[in-house]
């Protein structure tokens, strides 16, 4: 298969249709749904059938669980939303339907943090901002995210019809994703295993899941925890307290009976050193520093250098 002349890291199969509009400008990042399969190879199959369909349709992007195809250059028009909404849009078709969609499910959330993350690229280089647009601020030219029933809404001289993604479509944690993927957050270097296991580990005691966040998004979420009031950096003191004390005569951690650190003196001592901003920190963080402590000390994550 072709990689993308713009962004090589992606495959790009050509559609029957498009126009060479060579843009210096665009309004819009819209998502879409195919109302088709919702499968690994449904980006594939979508891709493949706009490249031999003979109505004039089109769009920049086909995501699945773990496939981003493109389509069309961002600075070239796609044909998906009549005629307003191809001349303002970037548009993103998410493999599946709106109607019957379970977005929390492990598929459904694997093909977000995809497009997200494409969503993310597309949104810093062309300079639109991270928000859900309403129809009026659409069709009044402000930048951002719709969907495409924001454009059907927007624009009724152009007679549109649709009304994807849905009314359940999970705008907030969706944008949460592509501002994850702007900061970087997308690439920290975790396999899937690791994710599952972080997220297993941190199910019972973290804000993040009683919020009702589940897989990376809870990772991040606990993540973004960490980052508040400089709870990061106290973690990393715990962290290296521990190498510094728990260890035993060859070097190794120190575990008990079932594999998990013994890192409670290490951790008291940090407690005690700490001024009374840092004992706060630690006691309002404490199951979460517990939980992440273990992931890293099952070598699941790697710890900072020991410290003398």
């Amino acid at each position: 298969m072709a990689r993308s002349t713009e962004y090589p890291d992606l495959p790009f199969v050509e559609p029957a249709s498009w126009t060479n509009a060579n843009r210096s400008n665009v309004q819009l990042i819209v998502i879409h749904t195919t109302e088709g399969s919702s499968h690994s190879n449904s980006a594939e199959d979508g891709a493949a059938y706009d490249a031999r369909r003979t109505d004039g349709t089109s769009t920049h992007y086909f995501h699945d669980s773990n496939s981003t195809i493109q389509c069309v250059v961002t600075a070239d028009q796609a044909h998906t939303a009549r005629a307003q909404g191809n001349r303002r849009g970037i548009h993103h078709e998410l493999c599946t339907r709106a109607g019957s969609a379970n977005w929390q499910d492990a598929y459904h959330q694997a093909m977000l943090r995809r497009a997200a993350a494409q969503a993310a690229r597309d949104a810093h280089k062309w300079n639109i901002p991270i928000r859900k647009l309403t129809s009026a601020q659409v069709a009044d030219g402000e930048k951002g995210f719709c969907g495409h029933v924001n454009i059907t809404n927007a624009f009724p001289a152009d007679g549109g019809t649709h009304t994807d993604p849905g009314s359940n479509f999970p705008w907030t944690q969706f944008l949460g994703m592509v501002r994850d993927a702007m900061n970087g957050d997308d690439e920290m270097a975790l396999s899937a295993e690791d994710k599952e296991f972080l997220s297993n580990l941190l199910a019972p005691t973290t804000k993040a899941m009683r919020a009702g966040f589940s897989g990376d998004t809870q990772i991040r979420e606990a993540v973004k925890l960490l980052d508040r009031d400089g709870v990061r950096e106290f973690l990393w003191d715990v962290v290296h307290a521990l190498r510094a004390r728990e260890v035993d005569a060859d070097g190794n951690v120190v575990r008990d009976e079932n594999g998990r650190v013994s890192f409670v003196a290490g951790r008291d001592r940090a407690y005690d050193e700490a001024d009374d901003t840092g004992k706060g920190r630690m006691r309002n963080s404490h199951d979460l520093l517990v939980e992440i402590l273990n992931a890293m000390v099952l070598e699941r994550l790697p710890l900072p250098p020991a410290v003398d």
